[in-house]
């Protein structure tokens, strides 16, 4: 049973701290999304078990804790990424609050966010077309992409992502992503969805506050 409220009978808060801490303090890199659908395919006396996504959301609530003082935004945006490795999490958690300090973070991250927000309307089953490209820039930009490959720590991870900031504007500002033509607008996004499937792995950047 999660707890609720104050209400927490069978100490399940300290006991997921307390697992969560060991990840972190022995660097093992078990993501936890994976743990929890291989334990909840076990079956315990026939009974079946469905709140895979409520017991992720409860152990993020450990490792949000974790992270201390750490503006919320930048938890918001980590605990949002795609990758559920506790030691990655909070080594991202602590490169991006170092970043936020840099003269290139707003425009880096803005640039992001606005991959992060329009990919949201892309359709997960169209590929990426190279032969609907229509100017350099996007052909600039699908190069880049095929290249990423965030390697290293989070720090490294999130150089490699902020050096595409100059790409991602000058796609942006040389191509209409949601064009009329159905076939173009849909690659564009799928485009750009390539590069969030990739950027996640470090955070949401969209969840980023850069006012």
């Amino acid at each position: 049973m999660i707890p609720s409220g104050s209400n927490d009978p069978y100490a399940l808060r300290r006991a997921t701290q307390g697992i969560v801490r060991i990840l972190d303090a022995f660097g093992w890199h078990i993501p936890m999304d994976e743990l929890i659908e291989s334990l909840y395919a076990l079956s315990f006396d026939s009974l079946s078990y469905d709140h895979q996504a409520e017991v992720l959301h409860f152990i993020k609530a450990r490792v949000d804790k974790m992270m201390g003082r750490t503006p919320k935004d930048i938890k918001e945006a980590v605990l949002a990424g795609s990758n559920f490795v506790v030691a990655d999490m909070l080594e991202a958690a602590e490169a991006l609050s170092e970043a936020a300090k840099t003269d290139g973070y707003k425009s880096a991250v803005e640039s992001l966010s606005r991959a992060f927000n329009l990919a949201e309307k892309a359709d997960a089953s169209v590929a990426v077309d190279a032969s609907l490209f229509e100017n350099d820039q996007e052909k600039a930009l699908a190069k880049a992409i095929d290249e990423l490959e965030l390697t290293g720590s989070a720090s490294d991870k999130l150089a490699q992502l902020f050096a595409l900031s100059p790409v991602i504007d000058a796609f942006f500002d040389n191509t209409m992503v949601m064009a009329e033509d159905e076939a173009v607008k849909n690659n564009r996004l799928a485009l750009l969805a390539g590069l969030v499937a990739k950027a996640k792995a470090v955070a949401a950047f969209n969840q980023l506050n850069t006012k």
